[in-house]
């Protein structure tokens, strides 16, 4: 992965909030920086309790709004501001601090013309509602949606994909004025994460990252009987109500069944 004056290493995945806090370990053992969390709808959506647990890790999130915006039809000004109330919505049930980024996503190779119409009237909607609630907008997509938005003041941050063969992209990337840089793909059997990831890098000058306040506290138990991510794992199906038990790192039948459920179910 090319470090183009980015000092901090990350990844966003489609894994879901439940496998990141199962590996966190791993992640940590990477030397991770910062994890994108999304907003939407969805089995990647980012919940409260997961995003607590990342915080006492001690690990940053980075959020990106994102639901299906894949074709030009999908950007209007009544989309980028409906999009922006929901975003704000899922980060207050977070946790999210104000002054923190929220990223939009333009998930498409946006030729010209559809950044200079739609695009820009989805962003502009998307940015003004975000600030009336002061969070920071940012954008993801190719080089040319990320150039086109920052140089119409829209967003505070850009996020250029990792499809580098597409409109502008390497141009945008040789410029060095992106805040976080996306690479392709990396399987799991390669990265060690325990699931896919696109490796990211950001600039050490911030992105808009930030970590949950008031983390929940762990229970203290006796080390020799925790098995560390055990506890991280229970604390993340607890928060999607796939388990009731106590989060206290003993891995049981109760820890497991909960555990098939959830994949089970998505």
């Amino acid at each position: 992965m090319p470090n183009q004056n980015g000092d901090l290493q990350g990844f966003d995945t489609a894994a879901g909030a439940a496998a990141i806090v199962a590996s966190l370990a791993r992640i940590r053992v990477a030397k991770q920086d910062f994890i994108v969390g999304y907003y939407g709808h969805g089995r990647k959506v980012m919940s409260p309790g997961a995003a607590s647990v990342i915080s006492a890790a001690g690990l940053p999130l980075v959020m990106v709004y994102e639901d299906a915006p894949t074709s030009v039809e999908y950007f209007t000004r009544e989309r980028g501001k409906a999009d922006a109330l929901e975003a704000v919505r899922q980060a207050k049930a977070l946790g999210q601090p104000v002054e923190s980024a929220i990223y939009f996503v333009v998930d498409y190779d946006a030729i010209d013309k559809d950044i200079r119409g739609p695009v820009y009237a989805y962003g502009y909607a998307f940015s003004d509602t975000l600030a009336s609630s002061s969070y920071l907008c940012g954008c993801y997509g190719n080089g040319a949606v990320c150039a086109a938005m920052r140089e119409a003041d829209i967003v505070h941050y850009t996020f250029v994909w990792g499809a580098h063969k597409t409109n502008g992209t390497q141009e945008f990337i040789e410029r060095n004025t992106w805040d976080l840089m996306q690479s392709p793909t990396v399987p799991a059997a390669v990265n060690r994460l325990g699931f896919d990831d696109d490796p990211d890098i950001g600039k050490a000058a911030g992105f808009g990252q930030f970590l949950v306040h008031a983390a929940t506290p762990q229970t203290a138990v006796e080390a020799a009987t925790v098995i560390p991510p055990a506890r991280a794992l229970q604390a993340a199906l607890k928060a999607e109500g796939e388990y009731t038990g106590a989060v206290d790192g003993l891995w049981g039948s109760r820890s497991a069944d909960a555990l098939s459920r959830h994949y089970t179910a998505n």
